[in-house]
């Protein structure tokens, strides 16, 4: 009857769709089918044991996979690139009627809006002579001797991550915390790393950012700062040190009074022998810090010698606490 439908049962395995009739599979297309499961279930096994193995003897991050960086470099993580800390200076804009900038002021004990904000509180009558206009200088050698570093920082991994860049005075402790940091600039311009370092140091720093004085002999080391780049002679002195952060992280110093002390302790990064010879010298893996003569015939380098070595004392150097007169 038109209209009409009906479920009529049956004894064949069988099932009409659309007026198509479809059968079971007979038994020789189901042994067909499991033939070629399980094939393919065997492939996958031995693909996934191959990868195993390879994976037991190459791990992705084991040691053994990194560049053999020597003694100097050791201590950094064989993971992570470090961050790179290129040292600026903070820039103040100074004035007389609260309106237009008389001039810029770069003051080397204020190196942060914290620090100026201290400053504000033993000076109150600054508070309407300097202003922060979030504005920061780099030293032209800084930049120079940030290049030459470079290579031989991304040396130190298999892998084509290029190490992040940072500026001295927008570095912050969760940075220390997290990374391992290579910093290069002067020592004028360490930011939030010159009062630890300086806690663990021998050094400390003269009446000048161009003057350091060392420990209880007094002897001071200045360098040539107002002289000319293309002066006779002159005399600078670069530094170096490697020690660890808050966290455990390492924190490694290119650094120098000035551009020439700069230059000379960047080129000195890529020259492995004499940077294990210097670890050799204060012991494998213990903190420590070096200062270089640097004597120059105007913009070349003639002189380079080792002045002082010690170990830093890294006991306190991230204690929070002021220190005690």
């Amino acid at each position: 009857m038109k209209g009409e439908y009906r479920i009529v049962f049956s004894d064949e395995p069988s099932s009409v769709v659309g007026g198509t009739r479809w059968t079971w599979w007979s038994d020789r297309y189901r042994r067909r089918l499991l033939l070629w499961v399980g094939a393919f279930v065997l492939v996958l096994v031995l693909n996934s044991a191959a990868w195993l193995v390879v994976a037991r003897r190459h791990p992705a991050s084991a040691p053994a996979e990194r560049r053999d960086v020597g003694a100097f470099w050791r201590p950094l993580s064989p993971v992570a690139p470090p961050l790179i800390v290129v040292g600026d200076s903070y820039l103040l804009a100074e004035t007389d009627n609260q309106k237009d900038v008389k001039r810029l002021v770069l003051d080397p004990s204020i190196q942060s809006r914290d620090a100026l904000g201290g400053y504000f509180t033993t000076h109150p009558s600054a508070f309407f002579q300097l202003y922060d206009l979030d504005l920061h200088y780099a030293p032209v050698d800084a930049a120079i001797a940030m290049w030459n570093v470079l290579p031989a920082v991304r040396a130190l991994h298999r892998t084509d991550d290029a190490p992040r860049l940072i500026s001295s005075s927008r570095l912050a402790a969760p940075d220390l915390d997290a990374n391992d940091i290579v910093y290069v600039g002067r020592l004028s311009n360490l930011g939030i790393l010159a009062m630890p370092l300086f806690r663990a140091s021998d050094f400390r720093m003269g009446q000048s950012a161009s003057e350091l004085i060392e420990g209880p002999t007094n002897q001071r080391y200045a360098a040539d700062a107002g002289a000319g780049r293309y002066q006779q002679s002159r005399i600078d002195y670069g530094y170096i040190a490697s020690f660890p952060g808050p966290s455990g992280k390492r924190i490694i110093l290119v650094s120098g009074l000035g551009d020439l002390g700069l230059q000379a302790t960047a080129a000195m990064i890529n020259d492995r022998a004499q940077l294990d010879a210097l670890v050799k010298r204060i012991g494998a893996g213990r903190p420590f810090e070096a200062l270089y003569e640097v004597r120059a015939m105007g913009t070349i380098v003639r002189d380079k010698s080792l002045v002082s070595a010690h170990p830093l004392r890294t006991s306190s150097m991230w204690d929070i606490r002021p220190a005690r007169p």
